[in-house]
């Protein structure tokens, strides 16, 4: 399974990039949704792990518009807005799956399978 992980935090990404690899999944990075549409454009992904504070936009934003443009990659967003609010719009926003930093490798892992 090959994972796009949008995260502007480079220590982070790749942290969660070695996690996720050691689990069989192959991962790519992207810091901003300028380089997150740039690699959707150049590969095919099974699943993308979006933060929403990128330093060149909201990526709830974004996630509604791929949504709306008919982009269906799967997303789960992964970031440190964990209010009932943020949720619930994450979620409305298209995401698949939502989840509050910091998360276990396992469960992210366990959350990307299913």
């Amino acid at each position: 399974m090959r994972l796009l992980i949008v995260e502007d935090n480079v220590r982070l990404a790749a942290l969660m990039a070695e996690g996720l690899a050691k689990r069989g999944f192959a991962c790519d990075i992207a810091a901003n949704l300028t380089f997150a549409d740039l690699s959707l454009g150049s590969a095919n992904y099974d699943t993308i792990i979006l933060d929403l504070g990128l330093p060149d936009g909201d990526g709830m934003a974004w996630l509604r518009a791929k949504r709306a443009s008919r982009e269906f990659v799967p997303a789960l967003v992964l970031t440190a807005r964990g209010g009932l609010e943020d949720r619930v719009a994450g979620l409305d926003a298209g995401a698949d799956d939502y989840l509050v930093k910091p998360v276990d490798i396992e469960e992210l892992a366990a959350r990307v399978r299913a």
